[in-house]
């Protein structure tokens, strides 16, 4: 993985626009018939389960596309040759950016992603509570850059 700076928020993007986000896991070691997958709640609600790759020693990854900025919850799943999950990690609660790399640690209590249905019980986010903007029309972006 190339080296990205985390303070470093791309000033071309605006929030919600599609970028491209490497996931990666480390200090995980699977044994014979058993496979790693992400899977990830984006901000619609809709859930993604994608596999990830051997890439290092004990590190996977995977790649996928995500509107930045917006709020996504993921976990690491480990399941057997019959897709029976194994072991699950915390879910991870964040904002979707470039790169998000974590390491693996597995949770006793089995804990599930947050459904769109039911009432919305989320960590709390690493940092600030920061709100998404709407984003303005052309109008007003005519308006402020006096156009």
């Amino acid at each position: 993985m190339t080296k990205n700076n985390p303070l470093f928020v791309d000033s071309t993007k605006l929030p919600g626009d599609l970028i491209p986000c490497h996931v990666e896991l480390k200090k995980i070691l699977l044994l014979d018939g058993e496979h790693l997958s992400l899977h990830l709640l984006n901000h619609e609600g809709q859930l993604i389960k994608k596999e990830m790759e051997p890439s290092e020693q004990n590190c996977f990854e995977t790649r996928l596309h995500l509107n930045h900025q917006t709020q996504i919850h993921y976990q690491f799943v480990i399941e057997d040759e019959n897709k029976e999950e194994i072991f699950k990690s915390q879910v991870y609660t964040e904002r979707a950016q470039y790169a998000l790399v974590e390491d693996w640690e597995p949770c006793a209590d089995k804990p599930s992603l947050p459904t769109m249905n039911s009432p919305k019980t989320e960590p709390t986010l690493s940092g600030s509570t920061w709100r998404r903007e709407p984003t303005p029309s052309y109008r007003e972006l005519m308006e402020k850059w006096g156009f």
